[in-house]
């Protein structure tokens, strides 16, 4: 039996069809053929060989026709806009267009020392060969890849978009009220990569049906030297905090890129490479000295409370996990305090979630303790915080409850330590010793005073 899905007559989608048995076209379970439709071919289904499949990514769009303008539209520049439209359509945010070239040398470079110096910590990805050498060429990518397609989608809420007070205020309340930890907003709503990523497919499904060509994109998934692509493309310029910045919205954005074949004219590229003059403010704020006045545009990765509570697979270093205060996923630090994030906007790319329960973006952490595996699944469902899984996800909420000093949560951070795995058992610890030396600490204060 055949199962086929319809596809437009000029792209080729990936499984047009799954061959269990023969076909229109005449085709044989044993040659493992398939059967695309073409417009060359008038409509009929052309067998394809195995062999000839070319596409091995879900990200890839392809087409058998060579690239060319639509009689509907007189250039190149033409199509360009009309893409640049599509993606409005979609509502993404600002959508640039840059050369597929290689990265500035001084981009590359830098990052290559960055590599070399381990600040990359346990990501060992970043580190492979491979991966490097498509960061050094992105011309690898794609097959006769000419432009990308650089487009943005927008999680920061603006600084009237913000249902809670600053991070400051809300670590005080965490304290002093029910004990809640601190979620970064990029994570308060479903997961971007779903979100972005299902954007950028239709964007470079309808780039290939009006032009034919190839396509193949990525939103945080490819070997993609992101900055340096929205610089070119004049998105944005890289901070001090080592984000992407808009001169308009700010950092708090997702970079999606869309590799095609077509030959579409570059935008004016970023004037200067950043916009941050004596500014520190980002350097200051960092808690944990991942960013440090000293080293400006580079980030120590072992030290980012992000890559702490989300990347790091282990145990988090025990001279860090104070400063994490009560981050339990991701960290807005050093965006929340940046002056190219003050201001109040709101557009078509704004975050879809809009106001949020402060269980999602503030929830209780005693509460998060009780999570067996189900309600963890349940509860973080369509969440990029699923992607941590839950071992890791109570080992952040055992940290941040050590450092809120809630006496109540002594109670089930025992129980943590009797029927969990030794990743949480080691932090449960860890965070009953801590609340106690805080309340040692406060009693002797107290006495003093």
């Amino acid at each position: 039996m055949i199962k086929w899905t319809k596809v437009s007559s000029r792209v080729i989608a990936r499984w047009s069809c799954t061959l269990t048995g023969g076909g229109p076209g005449g085709g044989k379970a044993e040659e493992q053929t398939c059967f695309l439709q073409d417009e060359a071919a008038g409509g009929r289904t052309q067998p394809q060989k195995k062999k000839r499949r070319r596409r091995k990514k879900k990200s890839d769009v392809f087409s058998m026709l060579e690239p060319s303008v639509p009689s509907h539209l007189s250039t190149w520049v033409d199509v360009k806009e009309a893409i640049r439209d599509k993606a409005k359509e979609l509502k993404l945010g600002p959508t640039r267009f840059a050369a597929c070239e290689k990265p500035r040398p001084d981009r590359m470079a830098a990052y290559q020392k960055w590599i070399d110096s381990g600040m990359h910590g346990e990501m060992a990805y970043l580190a492979r060969e491979d991966r490097l050498e498509r960061r050094r060429d992105p011309r690898i990518v794609l097959d006769g890849a000419k432009s990308i397609i650089v487009s943005s989608m927008f999680y920061w809420p603006g600084k009237g978009g913000f249902p809670w007070p600053k991070v400051s205020e809300r670590e005080r309340l965490g304290a002093d009220s029910e004990g809640r930890g601190l979620v970064s907003c990029y994570a308060w709503g479903d997961d971007y990569h779903q979100i972005m990523g299902s954007k950028l497919r239709d964007l470079a499904t309808f780039a290939v049906e009006l032009c034919g060509g190839n396509s193949r994109w990525y939103v945080d998934t490819g070997a993609v030297m992101e900055r340096d692509l929205a610089e070119r493309a004049g998105l944005g310029f890289t901070g001090k905090n080592t984000l992407s910045i808009h001169s308009n919205y700010g950092s708090g954005f997702f970079i999606g890129s869309v590799f095609t074949t077509l030959p579409l004219p570059p935008d004016e590229p970023m004037k200067k490479p950043s916009y941050c003059g004596s500014c520190t403010k980002c350097q200051v704020a960092c808690p944990t000295g991942a960013l440090a006045p000293t080293r400006d545009f580079v980030m120590d990765a072992r030290r980012c409370i992000s890559y702490l509570t989300i990347e790091l697979k282990g145990s988090i270093p025990v001279e860090l996990r104070p400063l994490v205060g009560t981050w339990i996923y991701g960290c807005d630090i050093c965006q929340e305090v940046c002056p190219w994030n003050q201001f109040s906007w709101q557009g078509q790319s704004s975050p879809s979630w809009g106001q949020v329960s402060k269980d999602i973006s503030f929830p209780v952490l005693r509460d998060l303790l009780h999570m067996d595996e189900t309600e963890f699944e349940a509860r973080f469902a369509q969440s990029a915080v699923k992607r941590i899984g839950r071992d890791r996800f109570l080992r952040n909420v055992c940290v941040a409850l050590g450092n809120s000093g809630d006496v109540r949560a002594i109670p089930p951070l025992r129980k943590a330590m009797e029927t969990e795995s030794d990743l949480v058992k080691e932090h449960a610890s860890w965070a009953i010793t801590r609340i106690a030396e805080q309340q040692r600490s406060s009693s002797k204060t107290t006495t003093t005073t």
